[in-house]
């Protein structure tokens, strides 16, 4: 698990993570790195919200 965070900075491991051979679906694309930047900002706010 340590090998993909490193490479998708998330803290929900059951993300949805795009491989190389998946890339030439480009909705799946598209929707994962939606969720990724939601998962993002979430993340943030809870940040904010600790301090």
């Amino acid at each position: 698990v340590s090998s993909i965070r490193g490479k998708f900075p998330s803290p929900n491991p059951a993300a949805p993570i795009v491989s190389s051979s998946n890339g030439s679906n480009d909705l799946s694309k598209l929707s994962s790195i939606d969720r990724l930047e939601l998962e993002k900002r979430q993340c943030q706010e809870r940040e904010q919200e600790l301090k």
